[in-house]
């Protein structure tokens, strides 16, 4: 091998060898995309576009609480601007904020709607509010506007829930 073959080959195989081991020593590999058949992890983060600080979106396995020693189930949260979880998926249970059931022809138009409300009196209390609205955004069912009002504490039922009259169109002759 001539001077002036060593002078190119050698320089190219330490680069080559450098960047097969470049992810050996800082455990990182970034890339643009990637495409896989299959990918097993322990862990699985979405990071924000804007921020890569921040965590938008996890999913992991936890240990059961309930179940035999040992065993683990899939865990999915969603985190919210402010880092705080606002949505989870765990074992036989969902946690959000509330849930909307929307229109299929108008999906900003929510037809049901299960979440919280405060009570007047104390605005750190709160119940379970059920409110169901037809497609042209009239409301139906109302749940009461207090615990304890006309269910006693209870889950609500016909005479603990407020059922609106229904309204009459000048188009439907019943």
């Amino acid at each position: 091998m001539s001077e002036r073959e060593r002078w190119i080959v050698y320089p190219l195989l330490f680069f080559a060898l450098g960047a097969a081991l470049r992810d050996k020593f800082t455990q990182q590999v970034h890339t643009e995309e990637l495409h896989a058949g299959k990918i097993a992890c322990e862990e699985l983060v979405v990071l924000d576009s804007d921020d890569p600080s921040r965590s938008v979106a996890k999913l992991l396995s936890a240990p059961s609480q309930n179940s035999a020693a040992g065993a683990r189930y899939g865990v999915l949260a969603l985190y919210d601007s402010e880092g705080k979880e606002f949505c989870g998926v765990t074992n036989s249970q969902l946690t959000v904020n509330s849930i909307a059931i929307t229109n299929p022809k108008n999906q900003a138009q929510p037809l049901a709607l299960l979440t919280s409300a405060s009570q007047n009196e104390d605005p750190s209390a709160y119940f379970g509010s059920l409110l169901l609205k037809d497609s042209e955004g009239h409301v139906l069912w109302v749940t009461p506007t207090k615990p304890g009002g006309a269910s006693g504490g209870k889950a609500p039922n016909k005479e603990g829930a407020r059922r609106l009259p229904p309204r009459r169109d000048k188009a439907s002759k019943d």
